[in-house]
């Protein structure tokens, strides 16, 4: 709470506006928006990822033939809360050195599909226990890097940091007595990452 009323406290007498940055990636894609006061922004914002994996077999004899398919879709959605440190004020052809960190949650959608011959079905099963592994898991970065000023209003900038997800899900199961079984499952991911932003300042 402390920290809040600070943040708020130098945000009030310092000069800023709206700033939004888009990260655009091949796997990852992200976007935030805020306040950034002299050497502080703090805002939301989102990542987003989509994967697809697809199996096809065929079989084929004298008689007859058909083809399989499995397909596989997965969107990661990542709400979050977003804050960078400058390190130095800004001035137009300088770059600002900055630390970086983030706190998200995890959101998924999943659908997973087969085709046996020309008949399609949806494995709602895999589907549930895909997502329910996916979905409700916290995690965060921390990073840093610097962005390049163009102007006081457009910057590029370019970020190296770690990503870390943790969660888990659990299961329950009767057995053949009388007693029910529990499956824990947890979730640890680190992941090193690199971003390239645009920057925009209001």
């Amino acid at each position: 709470m402390t920290l809040i009323i600070a943040i708020a406290a130098a945000a009030a007498h310092a000069q800023g506006g709206f700033a939004f940055c888009a990260k655009p990636g091949m796997l990852v894609n992200a976007a935030q928006f805020g306040y950034k006061s002299d050497n502080l922004f703090a805002g939301v914002g989102l990542e987003f990822a989509s994967v697809g994996v697809s199996t096809k077999s065929s079989y084929t004899d004298s008689s007859y033939s058909y083809d399989y398919t499995s397909k596989v879709d997965v969107s990661v959605f990542l709400p979050q809360l977003a804050f960078r440190y400058f390190f130095s004020p800004t001035a137009a052809g300088e770059v600002r050195p900055y630390a970086a960190a983030s706190v998200f949650y995890s959101l998924a959608s999943v659908r997973i599909q087969t085709t046996d011959g020309e008949t399609t079905v949806r494995d709602t099963s895999a589907e549930r226990t895909l997502g329910d592994a996916l979905n409700g898991n916290v995690g965060g970065t921390l990073g840093f890097g610097g962005e390049y000023f163009f102007s006081e209003n457009f910057s590029l900038g370019g970020e190296f940091g770690c990503r870390a997800l943790f969660g888990g899900v659990s299961e329950e199961s009767s057995g053949y007595y009388e007693g029910t079984y529990k499956y824990n499952y947890n979730l640890g991911l680190g992941v090193v990452y690199t971003a390239l932003g645009l920057n925009f300042y209001f």
